[in-house]
Order: C-alpha cells, then structure tokens, then sequence
C-alpha cells in the first residue's frame, strides 16, 4: 500500500507538469494558447517551426531528427523585442507580444515568412512611428532570422531582440546543459543546469543572465549530454553591429549560492512562476531618428551528436568568406620562438639593444626560430603607447637595427611587439592631441581601462600604474597614427611584427564621438579589419615578406591576422583549432618543466613560444622545459604530413581508452591526400602510468612514434604511458 501511494504521488507530479522544461507537458497548458491551431508551420527533415499569426511569436520549434522539444510551452512563446529610449524613460520597451497583429507575407508552398509591424506601441511613451520586418526562413543551414527596422522618430532604437526563443527546454533525461562560445581561442563552459551561472549580479538584473559577445564569440551552443543540443550564430561579416547572446533563467534560482549562481528549478513552475530559460540574439543598431537599418543574419539550428556537430555549421559558413592571410614560408613550417621582454613602466632597462645578440646565440644553439622582442620602446612595455619609438637608455635606433641584422645573420628571425590599442593618459601627447581620438561615451567622456601592473608594490597595488585610453580604430585620423608607428617596426629592419590586444578594446563596444568622421555612434570593432588592411598596404609597400601577428585574434580577424598568440590553460578545449584547422597559432611556456602545456601544443598544432622567468630570462634558465620542447618539434619535423599539415579533427575519427575507460585526451589529424590518420595521446597525470588503447574505424594496421624515441615502430594500438609524456598513432595503408 505505502508503495501504491508513491506510484500515485509520482504520476500526480507528472500530470502536473512537475518536470515540463525537461520536455514534459501537460495537457492544459498544452490547449494554453487559444490560436495553437492558427500558426504558420516551417518544416523540413530536421526542423519544425511553429509562428502564431496573431503575435509572430516562436511557438514551437522541434528537432526532428532526435524528437526534441525546444519551444514547447506556447504560452511562452516571444517575438521581438526592442528598446526605445524617451526623455525621462531609458528603459523604454517595445515587447512584440503585445502589438497588433502583424502583417504576414507567407506562401503556403514556401518556407519563409515575414512579419510586419507598424506604429510599435511602446511600454511608457505610447506608439512610435517605427516599422519592424521580421523575415524568417528555414534553409540548409537552419532557421535563419533577418529583419529591416525603419525609424521614424527622433528617438533612438538602441536595441532589437530577434529573435527571442521563450524557452528552450531540456532533453528527456538530462542531467548537464552548458553554454559554450568561443574567447581567446578556447572554449568557455558556463553552466546551465543543474546550476546556472550568471554573469551579472543579483543587482543588476531582475534574473540570473549570461552574455555572450560578438565578434569574440560569434555563436552559442546550448549543449546537452544527451548528445544533442542547440546552435544560434551571427552570420555577418560586415562588423556593422554588435550582437549579444543572452540566456536568461526565469524566474531565477531556486537557492542562490552568492550572487552570480546557484541551483536552477527541476519543476515547470515554482511559487507560480512558470521556470524557463531564454535565449535571445539582441541587436544594438543604435538607429537614430529617420534612419534605416538591416538585421543580419541569425541562425538557429538544433544539431545531434558533440558540440562538434554544433560548430560544423559555423565552419561550413566560414569557409564562404575566409582567406588565408600572407604568411612568410618560415612561419608556415614547425619552428618555435621566444619571447624576452627587456623593459617595463618601471625602467628595469634589463637588456641593452646591443646584448640583444647573444640571445640571438642562444636561440641558434637551441634551434629556436625567432625572438619576439617586448618592451622595446619608449617607457618599455605598455608606457607611452602608441609611441613605438626607441628606448634611447637601452641604445640608440642604430644599435637596435644593427643588433637585428646581428640576430638575423644567425638565421634567427625579430618580430617586434606593437600595440594600437590603447593611449597612455599619462602622457602629454595624448593629454594635447590624442584625447580627441579616444573612444567616447554616451556622455561625452572617454573610456579608461586600468591598465597593467609591473614588477614593484606600487604597481602590484594599482597606486602608480599607467591607466591605458582605448583608441577608436573607426577614426580614419587614428588609423594614420597607428599606421605612422608600425612602419617604425619595418624600417629597424625586423622580421614582422605582433600587434598585442589587437582582438579587444578594453571593454568598450560603441563610439559617440562626434568629430571622428564616423556615425553616431560606431561599432568600435569595426575599425578592426580597416587597421589590419592599412598595415598589409605598407607591409606590400616596404618588405612583403613581413610577418603581421596578433594576439588571441577573434575569428572575424583571422583573415589579416597571419599568425595568433595565446596563452592556454590546464583545461583548454582547442575550439577555434577545431574550426580553423589551418591557422597558425602560438602558444607561451612558463614553467621549468612545463611538459603538461608542451604535449597541448602537440596535441592541437600550437608552435612553442618559450618564455623563462616569466619572458624575462634565457633558454638556459629551463633546461628540461627547452629538451622536452625541442623533442615535440622533431617529432612533429619528422612526420608532417601528419601532426602539422593535417587537418586537425579534435576527438572525431577515433576512440581513445585509459585503463579500459574512454578519455578525451587525445586528437586525431588527417593527410588530406591520402585520408590517412594519426592519434595524439597523452597522459595528462602527473605522478602515474597509463595503459592506452585506440581504436581508429577501418584501420588495418599502425605504427607508433614518441618524442623521446621518435623512429616508428608497429603497434596494435596500445601503449604505457609514463606520467607527463605523448604517443602517437599512426595508421599505415
């Protein structure tokens, strides 16, 4: 009897709808939305789309192929939105649900629609005079969200969400779902169920919030361990915009762990509320009075399988307009540099330029490529910027031309670090002209970063550092500086130059100058692919061959920028490797026995940038790192067809086992003349051994090669591996 009274109480929860955004629903509030009957329906083999007539509004969305429900619950089910801002009234809303039914362009044979609002009723200054064409269309690439707003206020419409998913369920069975995008080359995980984390506070919304920025992340994947999960992309390559992706947990949590996260809701409603997660694209145009304005491309498309899946429909879009920057025949081949910094704002003055050779020794002895020299300016690293004139306490410009022509004879080649970023506010220049060049806000006044600290106390308290303008790159004045400074670099006669933070604006997103020469305001990325091209005129102009590198340069870049530089982490996951197979990234090494990050750079195609005591020391100082580092390069010398020229397919194509369970520690390339694959693994502990086996589909036999004994030997596929250490597979045809 008392386990009759469990199975009731269990099915009384079900009925109620206890678990709906886990993709449950029950029956009333299935019958909930009175013109469920009178929809719009967007279908082919994937996908199914539900519109509502009278709302425009998303009321289910479906993945065929797996049978989940994403938008389910139709009474949660959102169009647009929008924010007008009035005199008095900033937040100034414009919520599509609650205007007149739209006009609606819509064949019954065709899979698009269009959805046309007019005279938009705001939430506290009555109807506009604005017009929003909503256009939806379901192709091979998914559900696809354009849209055209007309402005004829004198009011601002600062941002337009389209489109806005009322709720994206979970899969039946779920127990994770993460939000993954893409930052500084890697994969950021924010978690959104069982825990979602926000990256707002508590304060500063009336829900928990993530957000998403473009261009660093271009796309979110909303992903599940039920091997499915959802994709929503900006597929736009103008820079015109900002888009931001946000998900939003509604009502909130159920118990806050502090005030960035905490436990989400298991049940469809809690103390009334229905509990759901947002996912929206918000567009901020900035469209002033009497203007007109596009909204590109978004796409929406669930897919099955890994996060992989997820990302094939982005590189099938990249693939459409990216083009491999120039890049010198040495920097496209195995190779490894270091870094040396020799100054900084607190006038260490370490290096003289003309000691600069006998790192130039070190670097041939090692067999190391290229040095790239940091803090070589005026002030040292980041003071004075953007002046990129010589340190006259470390020499003049003819020692440190000649010290590079010493280096370069060695067969080592320079690359010169350079910053177009930021303004340094300490200094006269920018205080007499610069200051009309920085990014300005809505107010009237510039943006100021915080700057960097440096080596003593005073710097480390954050009493005496150099506090750093962001520069707006849109200015066609600004850009003539910048360009002024990197020839400067090219006529010391260096190898290239590494243009550091070039893939930010420290924090800054639109500029409100009025005397740039540029609309109010400007999307300040915008000036990015302009400043790239002005620097690759002059490179055409002086020294073709000259290396143009960035630093964690966002994808949208990544045709101008010839070579990236990062810094990773102890759980880096290579997504921009995954969709960029061929770029040229590089990564620092720090520690003095750092095998760890060394085998990640084997593993995902990274060069090594050896940088002893924190970039400020010689090869020497880390024997062991330098040894191991060395052995990973002449392996990968040695089979280059494979673990450099092949296309890098992360984890997909074979299947790799430790002691009998599956790991993800590993990567697979492929030769692309002949198909054939070769499996990076490592073991990433520290301390213990071991026992690794692959399986690579359809291989008939294998040979294996490690860095300390590189010549190939047969292998069935498994192997010891001691602690720290790599192997690699490689299949033979």
């Amino acid at each position: 009897m008392k386990h009759l009274h469990r199975i009731v109480a269990v099915l009384r929860t079900m009925v109620l709808g206890a678990v709906v955004w886990g993709c449950f629903i029950s029956p009333p509030e299935a019958a909930a939305n009175e013109h469920a009957g009178d929809a719009i329906v967007l279908e082919n083999d994937d996908l199914r789309a539900k519109f509502s007539r009278h709302q425009g509004a998303l009321l289910e969305l479906v993945s065929k192929s797996t049978g989940w429900k994403i938008q389910q619950r139709q009474e949660l089910g959102q169009s647009f939105r929008m924010l007008v801002p009035v005199p008095g009234r900033r937040n100034n809303p414009v919520l599509g649900i609650e205007q007149k039914p739209p006009r609606i362009e819509h064949a019954a044979s065709s899979n698009k629609v269009v959805f046309t609002w007019d005279n938009l009723a705001t939430k506290h200054a009555g109807p506009v005079d604005i017009q929003f064409v909503g256009s939806v269309e379901l192709t091979g690439e998914g559900l696809v969200f354009s849209g055209k707003v007309i402005n004829g206020t004198t009011h601002v419409v600062e941002t337009v969400s389209w489109p806005c998913l009322g709720e994206v369920c979970r899969p039946v069975g779920t127990k994770r779902v993460e939000a993954l995008h893409l930052s500084y080359f890697a994969m950021t995980k924010n978690s959104v169920y069982p825990t979602f984390q926000s990256d707002v506070g508590y304060w500063g919304t009336d829900y928990p919030k993530q957000l998403i920025q473009t261009p660093r992340s271009p796309f979110v994947l909303v992903d599940t361990d039920q091997n499915q999960g959802l994709y929503m992309g900006y597929h736009d390559t103008s820079l015109e915009q900002m888009v931001l992706f946000t998900l939003g947990l509604k009502p909130g949590h159920q118990q806050a762990d502090f005030l960035f996260s905490g436990k989400a809701p298991e049940t469809d409603t809690i103390s009334g509320h229905p509990v759901r997660v947002e996912l929206t694209a918000v567009h901020l145009p900035y469209l002033a009075g009497g203007e007109t304005t596009s909204l590109k491309p978004i796409v929406v498309r669930p897919y099955s399988g890994s996060w992989h899946a997820g990302v094939d429909g982005y590189k099938k879009w990249r693939a459409s307009w990216y083009k491999p920057p120039p890049l010198p025949t040495w920097a496209e081949e195995v190779h490894s540099w270091q870094q040396i910094h020799i100054n900084s704002p607190e006038d260490e003055l370490r290096v003289p330029y003309r000691d600069l050779v006998q790192y130039g020794k070190d670097c041939a002895q090692h067999g190391v490529q290229a040095i790239q020299l940091t803090g070589w300016t005026t002030g040292g690293q980041d003071r004075n910027n953007p002046s990129h004139d010589i340190e006259p306490r470390l020499g003049s410009h003819e020692d440190l031309a000649r010290a590079i022509g010493e280096i370069q004879k060695l067969g080592v080649k320079v690359v010169l670090f350079n910053k177009f970023t930021w303004a340094d506010r300490s200094t006269e220049w920018f205080r007499r002209e610069l200051v009309d060049l920085a990014v300005k806000d809505p107010y009237g006044d510039y943006y100021v970063h915080p700057g960097y600290t440096y080596q003593t106390a005073a710097q480390h308290l954050r009493i005496n550092n150099r506090h750093l303008i962001p520069m707006c790159p849109v200015s066609a004045d600004w850009r003539k500086i910048a360009g002024q400074e990197f020839l400067k670099s090219i006529a010391l006669g260096a190898d290239g130059a590494l243009y550091d933070e070039n893939q930010h604006h420290g924090g800054t997103h639109y500029c409100f100058a009025s005397g740039h020469g540029h609309r109010q305001p400007a999307h300040v990325f915008s000036g990015d692919i302009p400043l790239a091209q002005l620097l690759h005129r002059q490179i055409r102009q002086h020294k073709p061959d000259f290396l143009l590198a960035g630093e964690g340069t966002y994808d949208l870049q990544s045709s101008q920028y010839g070579l990236s530089y990062v810094r990773i982490g102890k759980d880096h996951v290579p997504l921009h490797r995954y969709i960029a197979p061929d770029t040229e990234v590089m990564i620092g090494v720090f520690g003095y026995n750092d095998r760890y990050v060394i085998n990640q750079a084997l593993m995902y195609r990274y060069i090594l940038s050896y940088e002893p005591r924190n970039y400020k020391g010689r090869l020497e100082e880390f024997p062991l790192t330098l040894a191991y580092g060395k052995s990973i390069d002449a392996l990968r010398r040695r089979y280059p067809d494979l673990l450099w020229h092949g296309e890098f397919r992360h984890t997909q194509g074979a299947e790799v086992f430790a002691d009998g369970e599956p790991v993800d520690h590993y990567s697979v390339f492929v030769d692309r003349p002949s198909n054939r694959r070769a499996v990076v693994v490592v073991n990433p502990k520290p301390d213990d051994p071991l026992k690794i086996s692959v399986k690579m589909a359809g291989a008939t036999s294998m040979i294996s090669a490690t860095p300390e004994d590189p010549a190939p030997s047969m292998s069935d596929g498994q192997a010891t591996l001691p602690p720290l250490s790599a192997v690699v597979f490689m299949e033979q045809q």
